[in-house]
């Protein structure tokens, strides 16, 4: 039972009868101790100093009592508004610490806690068992790039409405961060039923949105993690969630994905395989192979191909195209391509001390897209032509259709710059990709290298490598593009390209990939001039 508020009017009513007895007992001192005044005294004034002083005391006492009560009022006024918005400040505090701002949903905090409760329950009993669908939204990046974060975030806004609307009522949605979301199903643990659903709240992600007069539509991946028993705990239910929906990422088939142990042991590889990548440089693991680009009788050395190898304690050779996706995923491209460029221009300086400038042959250095964020390959390339005085002339890039599709503007303006250095630019693996002639006219291209999928079946007259072939040569000779064949095996393919006049040929049949050691004995048998 709640004790009764001391009422500020009360309490006025208290002090001013408190003042008004008081003010008796002065005026009865008074009055006695002024007995001796004379009668004719006291007739001459019209009040007598007891009531004059004590009319002004009580009217003092009035206007006191009035601005007390007045103020008490206003002081409790006060409080309570004061107590009021302190519970407002309070809930709204706390219904941030739980909440995502953009999209209301609750945030990965508000999850943390759920699920060790969840945890916690289903330690006494095992009918409270849960699954957790992790959702990350494909080609998020894009719309955020093309679009603008404002519609970015409207569509994420737009992506939270479409799970609470699916959403059964024990369920309970989440913003992890970014463009990914948790769907907790409490009782669920059954993959037919969860396979159902899961695919459905992907179809609802997947339906276009149409924000601000614009459709724009994105993909989705899920994986899903069930938790039956007790020893489970927080970090293993969302790495195990996560790594489904990795998984579910890659896959070509389903982008619906349940967790198992297989892909746990795959994950601990992975992970172990970037940790050592990681550390290759420091290690001395990497190494560069070169291989010659010759004229189309073979005979003239026209440029070499840098490529990059990584020699395993454990493993032995590891191709690039095993480990290079990887250190893209896990940010270590630009190191390791600074590291490329470095070593190169390095070489290349120390050939020029030994040979003529003017007859070695140019240096190709193969850039991933991702060095071209930021502009982090021009960085490279300057820092280290300045550093080792390499002839920019004799520096060679080979870029992939991929990199001329991400973002293609800044891309330009990069390949612009680097050109301007004197560097030479190739396209390489092309015919493989998305490339069209606009682009080939867009970009700062120098250099077509066909891939060598159409060149392995040049001479084969009953397969259409030959008439592919031909055309790419012409069409690239249309626009002044010099024209390299990769993977020339045979005397046969040579002659054949020959006639379709390819500029230049790559492949084992001239030269193979070799060490530095190597190349230089081949400088010596073509004889290169070399500086006395």
């Amino acid at each position: 039972m709640k004790k009764p508020r001391f009422s500020h009017v009360y309490f006025g009513i208290w002090l001013l009868g408190l003042l008004l007895a008081s003010f008796s007992v002065l005026a009865i001192w008074h009055i006695e101790s002024h007995r001796e005044w004379e009668r004719v005294e006291l007739s001459q004034h019209l009040i007598s100093p007891p009531i004059l002083y004590g009319g002004s005391a009580f009217i003092l006492v009035i206007l006191l009592t009035l601005v007390v009560s007045l103020w008490l009022h206003r002081y409790q006024q006060w409080t309570v508004i004061s107590k009021r918005l302190a519970k407002e400040k309070n809930r709204t505090l706390a219904k941030q610490a739980v909440e995502d701002n953009l999209t209301r949903l609750y945030n990965r905090h508000a999850l943390n806690t759920y699920i060790n409760k969840k945890l916690e329950k289903l330690a006494k009993d095992p009918d409270e068992a849960f699954s957790v669908l992790f959702i990350d939204l494909d080609r998020f990046k894009v719309i955020n790039d093309s679009m603008g974060h404002l519609i970015g975030d409207l569509v994420l806004k737009q992506v939270a409405s479409r799970l609470l609307l699916n959403a059964r009522k024990q369920d309970s949605c989440y913003r992890f961060g970014g463009d990914e979301f948790v769907i907790c199903l409490p009782g669920l643990h059954n993959q037919e039923t969860l396979a159902r659903i899961a695919r459905r709240y992907a179809e609802l992600i997947c339906e276009p949105y149409n924000i601000e007069e614009k459709i724009c539509q994105i993909g989705v991946s899920v994986g899903i993690a069930t938790v039956a028993d007790s020893s489970y705990t927080l970090a293993k239910i969302l790495r195990e969630a996560d790594t489904a929906m990795y998984r579910a990422k890659k896959s070509e088939d389903s982008k619906v994905v349940f967790f198992d142990n297989d892909m746990f042991v795959q994950a601990t590889k992975r992970f172990t395989f970037e940790q050592e990548l990681s550390f290759a440089i420091e290690r001395e693991q990497l190494h560069l192979k070169y291989q010659p680009i010759f004229s189309n009788d073979g005979e003239e050395l026209i440029s070499v191909e840098v490529l990059l190898r990584w020699y395993h304690p454990d493993n032995g050779w590891i191709s690039p195209a095993d480990f290079v996706p990887i250190a893209e995923e896990a940010g270590l491209i630009n190191k390791i391509g600074d590291w490329v460029i470095e070593r190169t221009c390095h070489v290349v300086a120390q050939l020029s001390e030994r040979y003529c400038a003017q007859e070695l042959p140019r240096f190709n250095i193969n850039v991933s897209a991702k060095q071209f964020i930021n502009g982090q390959v021009l960085y490279s390339l300057n820092s280290h032509l300045a550093r080792f005085a390499c002839p920019a002339e004799l520096i060679g890039i080979e870029i992939t259709e991929t990199s001329l599709l991400s973002d293609s503007k800044a891309t330009i303006d990069v390949l612009n710059k680097i050109k301007a250095l004197g560097i030479t630019i190739s396209l390489d693996d092309f015919g493989t990709g998305y490339s069209s002639l606009a682009m080939l006219n867009q970009y700062p291209i120098d250099v077509v290298k066909m891939d060598r999928s159409f060149v392995k079946h040049v001479d084969d007259v009953h397969h259409r490598s030959a008439q592919l072939c031909f055309a790419i040569i012409n069409m690239a000779h249309t626009i002044d593009l010099s024209v390299v064949a990769e993977g020339v095996e045979t005397l046969e393919q040579l002659k054949i390209l020959k006639t379709f006049h390819c500029d230049y040929v790559q492949g084992y049949l001239t030269a193979k990939p070799m060490n530095l050691e190597e190349l230089e004995q081949l400088f010596d048998t073509i004889t290169l001039k070399k500086i006395a």
